[in-house]
C-alpha cells in the first residue's frame, strides 16, 4: 500500500474508532492532519474500497473500515505507547492488593470492555460488562444478544485460543479468526508455561493501541 493511502487509512480508523461515526473526506481534511486535498483524499478512499479495506455502510455516509482493512492498520500501522509512570503505579498497587482478579478489574475501566480472567483453565471471572453495554453500538439490540452469545461460548472457544500460541505478547483475534463471532474482538495474553489467560472482550471498534498497551504491563505480573 501507498504511503498516502496508509495515512488516510491510518486516520479514517482512528477517527472511527474514536466517534463510532462513518468518516467522510471533509472530517478527514479538516480535523485529523492530513496535508492533502479533499479530491485527493476522495480519491485515495476509492482505491481503499476497492481493495475492500473500508466500506461505505449506507448511501450519502462516510467510510468505515472493514475487518480487513483493520487488521492492515494492527499489522502495520499500529504503534502500541508506554503506560504513563502513574499508570505502571497504579497497576502495580493495584496488583500487590488485589492480585489478578484486581487487574483485570482495572483492565475493564481502563479499556471500557469486558475482561475474562482464567486461572487453570477451568475457573473463569468475568468483570466490566456495563463498561461494555456502554459502548454506543449496544443500541443494537442484535449485537447485544451476539455479544452475549460470545461470552456464553467463550469457555468452549478457549481451547482455539490456547491452540494459536497464547504467550506474555498480546494477541488480537478478529473476522474468520475469532470463534467468539464477527460482531466482537478478542485480545488475549497468557502466561507461559502456566494456564492463566487475561484478555479484553470488546466490540470491533475499540482502542487496540490502549488494550495492547495495558495488557503488555500486566504480563510482566505473570
Amino acid at each position: 500500500m501507498k504511503a498516502r493511502q496508509e495515512a488516510v487509512l491510518s486516520k479514517i480508523i482512528d477517527a472511527y474508532f474514536s466517534t463510532a461515526q462513518p468518516v467522510g473526506s471533509k472530517i478527514l481534511a479538516d480535523g485529523q492532519g492530513l496535508e492533502f486535498s479533499p479530491a485527493t483524499i476522495r480519491s485515495e478512499m476509492a482505491v481503499l474500497e476497492k481493495e475492500g479495506l473500508i466500506a461505505q455502510p449506507h448511501t450519502s455516509a462516510g467510510r468505515i473500515p472493514t475487518i480487513k482493512g483493520i487488521t492492515y492498520y494492527l499489522e502495520h500501522l499500529m504503534k502500541p505507547q508506554a503506560l504513563s509512570a502513574d499508570e505502571e503505579q497504579r497497576l502495580m498497587s493495584m496488583f500487590q492488593t488485589s492480585g489478578l482478579k484486581g487487574l483485570a478489574r482495572m483492565t475493564a475501566e481502563y479499556c471500557h470492555s469486558a475482561c475474562i480472567l482464567v486461572l487453570n483453565l477451568n475457573e473463569f471471572y468475568y468483570t466490566g460488562f456495563a463498561y461494555l453495554l456502554a459502548q454506543p453500538e449496544f443500541e443494537n439490540s442484535t449485537l447485544i444478544h451476539e455479544i452475549g452469545v460470545a461470552i456464553d461460548n467463550f469457555e468452549s472457544a478457549l481451547p482455539h485460543f490456547v491452540e494459536h500460541g497464547l504467550n506474555e505478547q498480546p494477541r488480537i483475534f478478529l473476522g474468520e479468526d475469532n470463534p467468539l463471532g464477527q460482531d466482537c474482538s478478542a485480545t488475549l495474553i497468557a502466561k507461559k508455561g502456566d494456564r492463566t489467560v487475561l484478555g479484553v472482550l470488546s466490540p470491533v471498534r475499540t482502542d487496540y493501541r490502549k488494550n495492547v498497551s495495558l495488557l503488555t504491563a500486566i504480563s510482566h505480573y505473570f
